[in-house]
């Protein structure tokens, strides 16, 4: 998540029935995105598509999930946080702990 642009998109699956019907796969997101200190939006929180139809009796069917999230344009201190990890990124290349 941290790879995403500002204003960028990120597309993630799940063919996953226990992470699907839990709601665990959309708390995994929301986990990633604390930690890696973004606030993504949701755009969009689908299923399979017409081709794949789900048996009413089968529940346990319903297991693909697609996930639209979208990085909010550049907010008030975008640039000092880059500059924060920039730094972080060149003490850690060096071997330095905390900067």
């Amino acid at each position: 998540m941290r790879a995403i642009n500002p204003n960028g998109l990120l597309m993630t699956c799940s063919c996953s029935g226990a992470m699907t019907q839990s709601g665990q796969f959309l708390s995994v997101l929301q986990e990633a995105s604390k930690q890696a200190v973004r606030k993504l939006t949701q755009l969009r929180y689908a299923g399979p598509s017409p081709d794949h139809t789900l048996d009413v009796s089968y529940p346990e069917g319903a297991y693909l999930t697609n996930v639209l999230l979208k990085d909010p344009a550049l907010r008030r201190g975008f640039r000092e946080t880059c500059a924060g990890r920039l730094k972080e990124r060149r003490c850690l290349a060096r071997g330095v702990g905390k900067c």
